[in-house]
């Protein structure tokens, strides 16, 4: 009974570790650099309509945790400075995406600063890595032997070592960040 217990407890233990919600984070400073605690910060999903707020932390740090998966746009607010929103921020399954440094110029709240043409976003947050896999993906993808491990070759930074001559013990297959290492 103990063993049978102590199978179900283990076998629920990898379901932890996976989420479909996402996080968004990010500091507000003004133009000097010193950050601002106590800035309003309003998250919208356009498509849904769902909207989340909080306020900057002493540390002028925020984050928006447990949301789902897609785009939205994000509205920073503090009296005597202009009003900054961004927007087109693409949120995946599993990560923790961070806007980085918001600044707010001096002026007046009803004045707004629309940051709309970024470059790409990098996750620096943690070292988690997400991706999706699109359904034409999928189906422009060659499988050979139907093993759906191949399809992580649609994300950039996997890769799987080649396989080496046979051995007697057990094998299997392991996946490993990062570019691939040059052979010497």
């Amino acid at each position: 009974m103990i063993r049978f217990l102590g199978c179900l407890l283990l076998m629920g233990v990898g379901v932890w570790g996976q989420s479909t919600t996402g996080t968004i984070v990010g500091t507000v400073s003004d133009p000097s650099g010193l950050m601002i605690p106590g800035a309003e910060v309003l998250l919208v999903h356009p498509a849904t309509g769902f909207e989340r707020q909080t306020v900057s932390s002493e540390a002028g740090s925020f984050a928006l945790p447990s949301l789902a998966p897609g785009e939205y746009r994000l509205t920073v607010k503090k009296e005597g400075f202009k009003t900054s929103e961004r927007r087109n921020l693409n949120l995946s399954a599993s990560e923790t995406l961070s806007v980085g440094e918001v600044r707010l110029e001096v002026g007046s709240p009803s004045e707004s600063v629309t940051v709309t043409a970024e470059g790409a976003t990098v996750q620096t947050a943690s070292a988690e890595r997400a991706g999706l896999v699109t359904s034409s993906q999928v189906a422009s993808l060659t499988i050979r032997g139907r093993n759906v491990t191949t399809l992580l070759s649609c994300f950039r930074g996997w890769w799987t070592p080649a396989t080496a001559a046979p051995s007697t013990a057990a094998t299997g297959t392991t996946f490993k960040a990062g570019a691939p290492i040059p052979p010497m």
